[in-house]
């Protein structure tokens, strides 16, 4: 009801037409200033709103505003949050992970497996003995020459000197004289034994060691009459006298004073 008063008086006033003035029984004709208020034509106002048309514009024009507002968190929270679907695809990779993933534990710690050497096999070559110097270390070469230095020579066989103490010492001052420490020196003399460098001789007991030092081609013969003529490289300078099946010379056992003497007249090298 209240729209269709607020129409009408719109159109009467764009019209021009005035309202009806209070009823006046004294006079029959208009007055002159209500004439001349007549003449002129209301000015355009805007049509009134109701207060239900309000809230209905109200309404209608904040749902857009609403709706975009609601789109932007949308997309902010979107943008945030990451793709769509990644929380779920992370999770469920994470399950597969937990299910899959086989339970390892801290591996056994055993001090003893470092005190374990790890090498490879290792090969030697086997090389022929061509001069008296190829099958001997160089300890065992000094001290085969200090021997012989110091050794007395045979009349008949000038190819062996015998090596005792001046004084009838034995061994272990020999050691000292050559700058050796007992072990070393008996050591080494035993190699020297081995590659048929010297003879040792034990005499009765209470009496000194002999050595009997050969020249360097007598050890060659030597060698050879055996078969040991090749000889292999060890680590750290050490040599190996080999025959030709590649077996190591052994041992030789000590002589007694009539094998030196068999030795000495020729009998045998």
């Amino acid at each position: 009801m209240l729209i269709g008063v607020d129409l009408e008086l719109q159109r009467r006033m764009a019209e021009g037409i005035g309202l009806p003035g209070p009823h006046n029984p004294t006079s029959t004709k208009p007055s002159a200033q209500n004439s001349g208020a007549s003449q002129f034509s209301a000015p355009d106002l805007p049509p009134p709103q109701s207060p239900l048309l309000g809230n209905i514009g109200a309404l209608t024009n904040s749902a857009p505003c609403s709706s975009a507002l609601e789109a932007n968190e949308t997309k902010t929270h979107a943008s945030a949050a990451g793709p769509v679907g990644a929380p779920e695809i992370q999770s469920s990779s994470n399950s597969a992970l937990e299910i899959s993933a086989p339970e390892i534990g801290e591996p056994e710690f055993n001090i003893r497996g470092l005190l374990i050497r790890h090498s490879g096999a290792k090969t030697y070559t086997v090389r022929p003995v061509s001069r008296m110097e190829d099958a001997f270390s160089s300890a065992e070469r000094e001290l085969l020459r200090w021997l012989w230095e110091r050794g007395r020579p045979v009349p008949v066989s000038p190819r062996i000197r015998l090596v005792t103490g001046p004084n009838g010492e034995g061994a272990r001052r020999l050691a000292t004289q050559a700058g050796l420490i007992y072990n070393t020196f008996k050591n080494l003399t035993r190699a020297l034994s081995a590659k048929f460098a010297l003879d040792i001789v034990k005499p009765e007991k209470n009496l000194p060691t002999v050595y009997a030092v050969y020249e360097g081609s007598a050890i060659l013969d030597r060698q050879r009459e055996r078969d040991f003529t090749r000889v292999v490289h060890k680590n750290g300078g050490g040599r190996e006298l080999v025959n030709a099946q590649a077996e190591p010379a052994r041992r030789r056992p000590d002589l007694t004073v009539e094998q030196l003497e068999q030795i000495i007249k020729g009998t045998k090298v």
